[in-house]
């Protein structure tokens, strides 16, 4: 639940989801809550400046992060993958999280509907409704091999027994 909650999708590059910019965006917010960073938010300079420093610890701490999944062996030991394909993946884990960034600031400049985070969470949790119910991707359970997607797994129950009022259940309670 927290992976829909932070917009990440495990294996692809949406890995990180919104996460760098929720947590750089709190760690702000709190040092400047408590008077650690003096911010006037009357001042126009002030301003730029905090949007600048919130920008700069957001691509550290999406640095940060990829470097975290790399190394605590998210995709395997560093030691087997190699060297190479490690920095690989923190490039690439870097770089997209810099994408979500930039989306980020589009959206919360007006180029888009409502609010930025908002709108990641709702696109994932979208994403993840199609994927479960168009799913093509198979799976064995203890009645034999099903698709993952209800859509499918229903056609495909009732396609496949002969008894079809057993595979309308069958697919309803599965």
């Amino acid at each position: 639940w927290m992976r829909v909650i932070l917009a990440s999708n495990r294996g692809t590059l949406m890995e990180l989801g919104v996460s760098p910019i929720v947590t750089s965006g709190m760690v702000l917010q709190l040092l400047a809550g408590s008077k650690i960073v003096d911010v006037n938010r009357e001042s126009r300079e002030d301003r730029v400046l905090y949007m600048a420093l919130q920008k700069i610890a957001g691509i550290l701490t999406t640095f940060g992060f990829a470097c975290s999944y790399v190394v605590s062996g998210m995709y395997g030991d560093v030691s087997s993958i190699g060297l190479g394909n490690a920095m690989l993946i923190v490039a690439q884990l870097t770089c997209s999280g810099l994408m979500v960034m930039m989306l980020d600031e589009m959206l919360s400049k007006g180029w888009g509907l409502g609010s930025a985070i908002g709108l990641f969470i709702s696109g994932h949790i979208c994403e993840t409704v199609a994927w479960q119910a168009l799913s093509p991707v198979t799976i064995n359970t203890g009645r034999g091999v099903e698709f993952e997607g209800a859509i499918l797994g229903f056609f495909h129950a009732l396609y496949a027994r002969s008894n079809k009022l057993y595979a309308i259940g069958e697919a309803l309670f599965r």
